[in-house]
């Protein structure tokens, strides 16, 4: 078994369940859960939170879409100024 792969897709597009299951198969650690895939875990007894798990996606989503957005108008403006 090796580490450290790409993946595919988004980490916070993986089911809370699956990472669960990465967790109790001692292949993620319980910090990890949280900051890489966004997946909140009770930890006593490791079961998802699902109403917070749902915020920090909702939480992760507009934060992106908000430095997307700035990112397009930073592009914008730098092309506006090489014309």
């Amino acid at each position: 078994m090796t580490s450290g792969g790409g993946g595919w897709g988004h980490p916070f597009d993986r089911p809370a369940a699956r990472v669960q299951e990465d967790v109790l198969d001692d292949l993620v650690s319980l910090a990890s859960v949280l900051t890489d895939y966004g997946v909140v875990l009770d930890p006593q007894t490791l079961e998802v939170d699902e109403v917070e798990t749902a915020k920090l996606h909702k939480d992760r989503r507009a934060e992106t879409s908000r430095l997307s957005l700035c990112s397009i108008a930073s592009l914008q403006r730098e092309r506006s100024l090489s014309k």
